[in-house]
């Protein structure tokens, strides 16, 4: 019992401080961050539609919320979907929209693996050029599953990290689609 009020107290205090930090992460997005570095690389990257438009495929509210916040300020358009089997449906809808997909590995309904494979075995145009980076708390398991994405990254994550990878990663397959590498 002792050991349960303990768990209640730390989780409810930590509830409460990720909720009011959750009010401000928004603010501090824009008051304490300089978006410039991040913006002189963008204009090399050959876009669909003179914007990067990514999907961002993952369970978690919260971190869809403040991706997506942090890449609209950079210019990005970011659509969400809660779950594999959801992104899945949506990138088969409008393949041809998408420069990117940010895919979570361990998501309800349709896992991230099973999402990536069936995107590259679909008979949309963009289906195996387009580049898709894994997003996971953990590590891969089996290394099988690498060739599918484009790129990883471990949660938790720095946004900053989150922003070189997309750029890295959208000028390597820009470059690979033009012979320039």
């Amino acid at each position: 019992m002792l050991i349960k009020n303990l768990y209640n107290k730390i989780f409810h205090e930590f509830f409460n401080k990720v909720s009011t930090n959750s009010e401000n992460i928004y603010e501090d997005i824009n008051k304490n961050y300089d978006f410039s570095p991040h913006m002189e690389m963008l204009d090399k990257i050959e876009l669909k539609n003179n914007r990067i438009i990514v999907l961002m495929v993952d369970d978690n509210l919260f971190l869809q919320d403040s991706t997506k916040s942090y890449l609209e300020k950079l210019g990005m358009t970011v659509d969400c979907a809660e779950n594999g089997l959801a992104g899945f449906k949506t990138f088969l809808n409008n393949s041809d929209k998408y420069d990117l997909i940010l895919l979570d590995i361990e998501m309800p309904v349709m896992d991230g693996i099973e999402t990536a494979k069936g995107i590259r075995k679909s008979n949309c145009a963009s289906s195996k050029t387009i580049p898709i980076i894994a997003v996971t708390g953990s590590m891969f398991a089996d290394n099988s599953d690498m060739p599918l994405f484009n790129g990883n990254i471990k949660k938790p994550f720095e946004m900053e990290q989150l922003v070189i990878l997309i750029k890295k990663t959208l000028l390597w397959s820009t470059n690979f689609k033009n012979n320039e590498v």
